[in-house]
């Protein structure tokens, strides 16, 4: 799923955009005043503030100048806005430990004076900071703090925009219907207030038009985007319009038409042109680039990504400039299926490594996760299936790591849609009832007249009737059979399922994780707890799938050789040595087959070895058959051959069972071959070599 990029409206509370014919305005006023003067501080504290949008470095300039000055004039007002808007240029920077500390600046000084709402207004920015920092819980607790001195105040107004800017965070924290009933409280304060042409209100309705794209519901999105739209073409606000218009394209290429959203792009950047918003311009770019990705115009596509990457840069907006560059490499990559040429590869490689590089700056997880996923694939392609195979680990560890916040998020999705749901039965209650009247009656009557109906042709049915109990007959024995070996199939994979998260398994996991606890090992308990879920998911996720990516099955099987490797105390190592001219990212196999041989190698093997164990799993190309082979240096099958022998034949006739039945289904050889050694147990599995693609 690709990183589109959305326009969220929050109120930075300073002033309304500038244009750089107003900082040279203000630039010649100064030279007006004397160097000692409150007009000349009051200057200095403007410019602080606009260059924010164009300089903050040289915004900065202006801020220290402008404190010196405050400082010398006793000035604790203008002391404090300058620190204010120190913090709103640290904040254009994106360096959030200097924006925080010059905003704790400016509220330990506002809080010296009476001037609650100033105050208020700081605090808030100060949330912000937070919110661009991915800080939620942080970032809510100072929106909430400024709502509750606006409420103090009575000043509904600001009241509203501390909630929309509360919903947003709502909306991030995955918690939908309350971001909409947040939202919704908001709209209704400037309905009283009798601003529904005000652009905060029009602000609520795009807001409210993106958790709806959130929730997939596309058709109410475009209408919410729609409705903000109307508003800022009623106010003249070019800002507003390139926003909805940048969110209606988005709603649009979700929605699957990309032309459309294209369109919307366009019509976007002609006003961010207009007014100057370089990053909503490079955001719009950004998104047509991957639209363009998914109509196949993929030098249209190069050519609006390196627009925004030229965008960013000059910005110094890294976490979009790591979208785009990894939206870059995998144009390259779509590009390189279609005309398979050695400079895409190359190309694609570049792009997914500086998004890597700056995704991990900007420690954005999602982004570096599929920069890695490209890269896997570059690798492949140049043969090099070591490093890929290695790559495509890297990024399977930080699919996982934001894996639960995806069940979040769907988890608010079924209880949002269940609202909707429930608002949308009791709307329609009082006309349902009113038609089932009405059609009990048209019932009525369509089953006299279908009575008639079917009199008149009962005796040609009859007729036919021979005829198809005979051919129903002979699709019985065929279907007999054929149920025989799907119920074969069936069993056979619930058996493979029992044996690779057996009860014995289960309860000694569990066991180990209670015996962490008992001895106040809290971080050993929540680590195996961790990792034993995770098996769990992924050997029911797989159950599932009759093949999986070899890269995805030698994950698991690692998760599983950590865990029981924890349980008996390290007392085995274990090594993979996968075969350069193996491309795991791209053969597949049947999940988990070799699974139950090395559980009788941990637990009838080594488990009972005096001296070191280890596991070796060897993966290799022989012919059109990729080989397996499981060797371990345990006391061999002799020795636990009494004690062992219905479990070990159990995980040999299953794993037998299953190559058996892709024998029959596929037309192919597949084996296995258990061989003693003098210490330990050599099995070596052979299956057809598949291809993903």
């Amino acid at each position: 799923m690709k990183c589109k990029l959305l326009y969220f409206i929050l109120f930075f509370w300073v002033y309304s955009s500038a244009q750089q014919k107003l900082i040279d305005s203000l630039s010649e006023q100064l030279k007006l005043y004397p160097d000692n003067s409150i007009e000349k501080l009051t200057l200095l504290n403007d410019l602080c503030y606009y260059y924010n949008n164009i300089q903050p470095k040289e915004g900065l300039l202006f801020c220290d100048k402008a404190i010196n000055l405050a400082k010398k004039l006793e000035s604790k007002e203008q002391l404090a806005l300058a620190y204010k808007f120190k913090g709103v240029n640290y904040y254009a920077l994106a360096n959030t430990a200097a924006a925080l500390k010059m905003y704790d600046s400016a509220i330990e000084i506002q809080k010296t004076f009476n001037d609650e709402k100033a105050l208020a207004k700081t605090i808030y920015n100060k949330g912000l900071v937070y919110f661009n920092a991915s800080d939620y819980k942080e970032s809510n607790h100072n929106y909430r703090e400024a709502y509750i001195i606006f409420e103090k105040e009575k000043d509904s107004f600001l009241m509203a925009k501390m909630l929309n800017s509360i919903a947003i965070n709502q909306m991030y924290q995955v918690k939908y219907p309350e971001a909409i009933k947040t939202f919704n409280e908001a709209a209704i304060i400037y309905e009283n207030l009798n601003k529904q042409n005000d652009f905060e209100y029009g602000s609520i309705q795009a807001n409210l038009g993106l958790l709806y794209k959130r929730l997939d519901k596309f058709d109410q999105a475009i209408a919410q985007q729609e409705k903000a739209l109307l508003i800022y073409q009623r106010q003249g606000n070019l800002y507003g319009q390139a926003n909805a218009l940048s969110n209606l394209g988005n709603c649009y290429d979700s929605k699957g038409n990309s032309l459309k959203a294209i369109e919307y792009y366009k019509e976007s950047n002609k006003l961010n042109e207009r007014i100057g918003n370089t990053l909503l311009e490079a955001n719009n770019h950004t998104n047509t680039g991957i639209a363009y990705i998914s109509l196949k115009r993929f030098d249209d596509a190069i050519e609006n990504l390196e627009q925004a990457i030229s965008n960013y840069k000059k910005i110094g907006n890294t976490t979009n400039l790591a979208i785009a560059n990894e939206n870059l490499g995998t144009c390259y990559r779509e590009k390189y299926k279609v005309n398979p040429q050695s400079s895409f590869v190359k190309k694609a490689t570049t792009y997914f490594n500086n998004a890597l590089v700056e995704a991990k700056s900007v420690n954005n997880i999602l982004v570096q996760q599929q920069a890695l996923e490209g890269l896997s694939w570059t690798s492949s392609k140049l043969n090099d299936f070591k490093k890929a195979f290695q790559q495509k680990e890297r990024a399977t560890v930080l699919k996982d790591s934001f894996l639960s916040l995806e069940k979040m998020e769907a988890f608010a999705k079924m209880e949002a849609q269940f609202t909707f749901e429930k608002k949308e039965a009791l709307l329609k209650a009082a006309y349902s009832k009113e038609q089932a009247l009405a059609k009990a009656q048209m019932q009525r009557q369509k089953i006299i007249k279908n009575g008639t109906i079917v009199g008149g042709l009962s005796l040609s049915f009859l007729s036919i009737i021979g005829f198809v109990l005979y051919k129903k007959r002979q699709e019985a024995v065929f279907k007999t059979k054929e149920a025989q070996f799907s119920t074969e199939v069936a069993q056979t994979e619930l058996k493979a399922l029992r044996a690779q998260i057996n009860p014995h398994f289960i309860f000694n996991s569990l066991n180990s994780i209670g015996d962490y606890i008992i001895k106040n090992d809290i971080h050993s308990a929540s680590d195996y707890l961790s990792k034993f879920a995770k098996l769990i998911r992924e050997i029911l996720q797989n159950s599932e799938k009759k093949n999986v990516l070899l890269s995805e099955d030698i994950s698991v099987l690692k998760m599983y050789l950590d865990i029981e490797n924890k349980r008996f105390d390290r007392k085995f190592l274990y090594t993979f040595d996968i075969s350069d001219t193996i491309d795991a990212n791209n053969v597949l196999v049947p999940p988990l087959i070799i699974q139950p041989f090395i559980e009788n190698s941990i637990k009838h093997g080594l488990a009972k070895n005096e001296s070191d164990g280890h596991i070796k799993i060897t993966i290799d190309k022989k012919g059109d058959a990729l080989h397996y082979i499981v060797d371990d240096n345990g006391v061999g099958r002799n020795v636990t051959a009494v004690k062992s022998n219905n479990r070990t034949s159990l995980g040999i006739k299953i794993t037998e069972n299953r190559i058996n039945i892709l024998n029959r289904t596929n037309n192919i050889k597949g084996s296995v071959k258990i061989m003693d050694k003098e210490k330990g147990v050599r099995v070596e599995v052979y299956l057809p070599l598949l291809y993903a693609s």
